[in-house]
């Protein structure tokens, strides 16, 4: 009704009405929020619907500038006296920014964050020459489906730089630049704050801003395709926050990082630094985040690598060591670091946790992952009460899991697969634990007992690892999991068919299954599409699975099936599977030719292994230019006719195994075009002929090839 009758009014008044409308709504994202909880309580109106309204009535606003700002008659010079523009934090329903915000030329700061827009931004941004703040972050998702929801390349990242050379803030985090970051930049003298992290950033990152007077804030992480090294900190920098994590980052670490009196945060996990750790690290003394982890880095000194000196480092709250070949206890300066909340020392050598772990009062997420713990939980971790993340992966851990554990009333996640675990185990116990989300206990020698009850106190969980915990049958508390986007119960002895009501959970919610090696032999209804709707990864291997051929979602990633006794033909409907990256039906008794529209997956496909089935008929031959395909296997079925050539497309082949099949055809010479094939398989067919010397270089990486028992072979001695 109220958008409605807005989209009818005159969009001048319109636009004038709803001028003070815009004040609230920034109000209400920027001011004391709790001042208007009071408000809209005192009217008998929830925050949760308030909240919705002020979204509803945001949209509104952006529908009406866009309307308004359309027309020949210029709207309110009320509405072009605005400074500042935020709108962050709402639910645009990806919505385009309007081109028509670029008649806003008084603005100064422009804040649309994570507010769920799409598309392209609009060149007519660019006009806004008075900009000192623009911040379009969006939020960063691991689903490939939903990622890049903004984007910035015609006009490109270049543009936007040439045109607002005012910015004192950029925040572009998470929108699609797929390009390098301008040169230009390094002059931007007032820039204090520069947020660039996953936007498939490349090329070198301009040293010169680093250098930059009043840079306070660089963030570029997860650009993994950007290289750059650190140059020398100047004495007096402002620089508080350096932020580049999981980027091609290389080199030395200078070892005027002293300079840096005013740095509280410091992440390089995940880069390519090489060398050792400066001295004047120890003079960091105002660090609050510290994060060195998984480089190749090494020390001066015995006595410095000891790391004895970040024990002075007193206002640290997160410290990340993991990778650094630490050994024996737990070093004891980490007890000095009474401010803790989050530790992270995986990947090391540490054997043991001293007992003055408690003094860790404030300490919330703990991992020794990959480590060489041995012996029991440490009876010390259940008086850290403000845990939340209790992480004792791949370690020597042995013992039962003691009932103490309920006594971390915050725990969010525990993780203690792959230790020596011994035991039974009653998910009741986890009952008090009101905050779980995350629990695995996979690859211990844990038995999970399964209750005929469906108990609902037990958490409702996001990840649920039980692979290898002696289930016969699907848990039943699984009955109220409708929240579980992982399952693992993988490396049982599940017996039978899946039950309907497992195929019915989590179908709204659910991206991973892993059942495989168990003992099922079906579906307790067999469906002709999977239901689990937003599936990535669905993996049925090493079953005894009979009849036909499940097709999974239309949401699914990789699709592993092998190792069963499916019999019948592959649909058709397969190629509609424009997500599907991994498809693995090998080891089966499928049959018919294969759906030639295969092909049309060669954007997404990158492995297809149908070995060792009953197909017949020809080869797929519709694969595209630009193919992804890595590996293709189809040995040991009755595949016939020729090599297609449009495999010539594929230029990312590694692997190729036709072998075992009735192919006619002459050595397809032409395959030595592909750079990075490193496996050929044409054994027992009927390939003929002369082996031809490819006209540019040829096989030129190839490791193996195997072409036994053909007939009439006359091989060109020049060729490989």
């Amino acid at each position: 009704m109220m958008m409605s009758a807005l989209l009818c009014c005159n969009s001048r008044k319109a636009l004038s009405s709803i001028i003070p409308l815009m004040v609230v709504i920034q109000r209400l994202n920027l001011g004391n929020l709790s001042k208007e909880k009071e408000v809209t309580a005192a009217h008998g109106m929830g925050w949760s619907v308030m909240r919705k309204l002020i979204m509803l009535l945001a949209l509104t606003f952006l529908i009406v500038v866009s309307m308004a700002l359309s027309t020949p008659t210029a709207p309110s010079s009320a509405f072009f006296s605005f400074k500042s523009l935020n709108l962050s934090c709402n639910n645009f329903n990806l919505s385009q920014i309007p081109s028509q915000i670029g008649r806003l030329s008084r603005l100064t700061r422009l804040n649309l964050s994570f507010s769920n827009l799409s598309g392209q931004i609009p060149q007519q941004i660019f006009n806004l020459s008075r900009l000192i703040s623009l911040d379009l972050s969006s939020y960063y998702s691991t689903n490939l489906i939903l990622d890049f929801k903004l984007k910035l390349h015609k006009p490109s990242f270049k543009v936007l730089v040439q045109h607002l050379t005012n910015l004192k803030v950029l925040h572009l985090s998470s929108i699609n630049i797929s390009s390098r970051v301008p040169e230009l930049l390094a002059n931007f003298s007032p820039l204090e704050s520069l947020r660039l992290s996953h936007c498939r950033l490349e090329g070198e990152f301009p040293v010169g801003i680093f250098q930059l007077p009043n840079l306070k804030i660089l963030d570029l992480s997860d650009n993994r395709d950007l290289k750059g090294f650190l140059p020398p900190f100047q004495l007096k920098s402002p620089l508080k926050s350096l932020i580049l994590p999981v980027t091609n980052f290389v080199g030395e670490l200078p070892s005027s990082f002293g300079n840096l009196a005013y740095l509280e945060e410091l992440d390089i996990h995940n880069c390519n630094f090489t060398g050792q750790i400066p001295y004047s690290f120890s003079n960091l003394s105002k660090l609050v985040h510290l994060d060195l982890s998984y480089n190749h880095l090494s020390f001066h000194s015995p006595i410095f690598s000891s790391l004895s000196w970040v024990g002075n480092l007193t206002k640290i709250t997160t410290l990340g060591l993991a990778g650094f070949n630490l050994k024996g206890e737990v070093p004891s300066w980490l007890m000095n670091l009474t401010h803790h909340s989050t530790v992270f020392l995986g990947f090391n050598q540490l054997t043991a946790i001293p007992s003055s772990l408690t003094k860790l009062s404030k300490l919330q997420f703990l991992s020794f992952r990959n480590n060489q713990l041995y012996g029991q939980i440490p009876f010390q971790i259940y008086y850290l009460s403000s845990l939340t993340d209790l992480i004792f992966s791949s370690n020597e851990l042995q013992g039962s899991i003691p009932s103490n554990v309920s006594l971390l009333k915050n725990l969010e996640v525990l993780d203690l697969h792959s230790n020596n675990l011994v035991g039974s185990v009653e998910m009741s116990a986890f009952s008090q634990l009101k905050k779980l989300r995350i629990l695995t206990l996979s690859f211990n020698n844990l038995t999970l007992i399964n209750k005929t009850s469906t108990n609902k106190s037990i958490p409702n969980f996001r990840v649920l690892g039980l692979a290898f915990c002696n289930l016969t049958e699907f848990p039943k508390f699984l009955h109220n999991q409708d929240l579980l986007r992982f399952l693992d119960v993988s490396f049982n002895n599940i017996q039978g068919k899946i039950p309907s009501w497992m195929c019915s959970i989590n179908t709204n919610s659910l991206e991973y299954l892993n059942l495989s090696h168990n003992l099922l032999i079906g579906f307790e209804k067999d469906p002709t599409v999977l239901q689990w709707a937003r599936i990535h990864t669905l993996d049925l291997r090493f079953n005894k699975l009979r009849g036909s051929f499940p097709l999974p979602p239309s949401s699914t990633s990789s699709y592993l099936i092998s190792h069963n006794k499916l019999v019948g033909e592959v649909s058709a409907m397969l190629c509609n599977l424009s997500a599907l990256e991994t498809l693995d039906l090998s080891f089966n008794n499928l049959s018919g030719s294969l759906p030639q529209c295969l092909g049309n997956l060669s954007d997404s496909l990158s492995l297809l292994d149908l070995r060792r089935n009953n197909f017949n008929g020809s080869i797929p031959s519709t694969w595209r230019t630009g193919c992804k395909l890595k590996m293709i296997s189809i040995g040991y079925n009755q595949l016939q006719g020729q090599v297609p050539k449009s495999l010539a497309k594929c230029s990312s082949l590694e692997l190729i195994d036709f072998g075992n099949n009735l192919i006619i055809d002459s050595f397809p010479s032409w395959l030595g075009n592909l750079e990075d094939l490193r496996i050929l398989i044409l054994r027992s067919n009927s390939f003929y002929g002369v082996i031809d010397k490819p006209q540019t270089k040829g096989f030129s990486n190839l490791r193996i090839i195997d072409l036994s028992q053909q007939f009439h072979w006359k091989v060109a001695i020049n060729v490989l």
